[in-house]
């Protein structure tokens, strides 16, 4: 029982954890440059949508309030919603207020949250191998339970 409590309990927290990241709002970057405030020390991808799948070349650039910049990395994979859309570089918020510029000509940009895949895809993967494990234990307690029930004899 422990342990299928713990199963439903990771499942609930990679849930969580996963909507979670979702939260915070998204950004047209239509004019360039755009000062925005972000949620702070999140992670934010730079999303592009290629409505005719023409492929496109950027060049996107994120500064912190004191002109620093903001190091843009790729995100190593790519989730969407749509299939013209695609995750093109990830940064990090710092305290949340930034200057993006992104120069992407005849597409849509945007910064939104970039959700937190893996956590999701771990945690689920944690709760169905505790879930088998507790499903095993049940059935060998009934097979226990079963065996030791007196027999009745004519």
């Amino acid at each position: 029982m422990l342990i299928g409590a713990v199963a439903i309990g990771t499942a609930l927290v990679a849930v969580t954890l996963f909507v979670r990241s979702l939260e915070g709002d998204s950004v047209r970057l239509d004019e360039s440059p755009r000062q925005v405030a972000l949620p702070a020390d999140r992670t934010y991808g730079i999303y592009v949508e290629d409505a005719d799948n023409s492929g496109y070349s950027q060049s996107c650039d994120v500064r912190d309030p004191d002109g620093r910049e903001v190091p843009l990395r790729s995100p190593g994979w790519t989730v969407s919603s749509s299939d013209t859309e695609t995750l093109d570089l990830v940064f990090d918020t710092g305290a949340g207020d930034l200057t993006i510029s992104c120069t992407i000509p005849g597409e849509q940009v945007t910064a939104k949250p970039v959700p937190k895949v893996l956590a999701l895809v771990l945690g689920i993967v944690v709760a169905g191998i505790l879930g088998c494990i507790a499903l095993g234990f049940l059935v060998m307690w009934l097979l226990a339970r079963r065996s030791s029930t007196p027999s009745e004899s004519a």
